[in-house]
């Protein structure tokens, strides 16, 4: 995979054989394609997580987060190519922000303070985050529905456990 630094637009155009001026339609430059690019991805992150909102913690049938380790499969590459980027801890820090809203709001939403769990959101969504990261860069040796307890097992124990 190239890096974001080594694209030119008509390498681009090229490879996705489009003309310049129908990318130019659309876009400033490969900077601006990156940035929507970045923009989609973290919004059908948020959309997806935000499918278990009012699901309480007790469920753990709950496969909200196997649809998102399918979505992330589905656009590994996407994923990968925003972790390449020379300011990849921007896309890091923006997708850690979306999972940290996503928690808060659930927990608004069942009813529980969430300033009394700032640091147990923090520690969740970085945990969440790296299995995330995981997912996209190595070769997974665990499937998702063992993933997908493990998550709601961990968000049970985190936040009604300490209720």
């Amino acid at each position: 995979m190239m890096s974001v630094k080594r694209i030119t637009v008509s390498k681009l155009c090229e490879a996705c054989d489009i003309s310049r001026s129908t990318f130019y339609l659309y876009y400033d430059n490969v900077e601006d394609l990156t940035d929507y690019l970045e923009r989609e991805l973290l919004y059908h992150t948020e959309k997806i997580l935000k499918q278990e909102q009012h699901i309480p913690f007790e469920e753990l049938q709950n496969q909200t987060f196997t649809k998102l380790l399918q979505y992330l499969e589905t656009h590994k590459e996407e994923f990968l190519f925003l972790n390449s980027k020379k300011s990849q801890s921007d896309f890091s820090a923006n997708l850690s922000v979306t999972i940290e809203r996503m928690l808060s709001n659930r927990l608004q939403f069942l009813g529980l303070q969430k300033q009394e769990y700032a640091i147990a959101i923090t520690f969740a969504s970085a945990g969440i985050l790296n299995l995330i990261m995981k997912q996209i860069t190595t070769q997974p040796t665990i499937n998702h529905p063992e993933l997908c307890t493990a998550y709601n097992k961990l968000l049970l124990h985190i936040f009604k456990n300490s209720a």
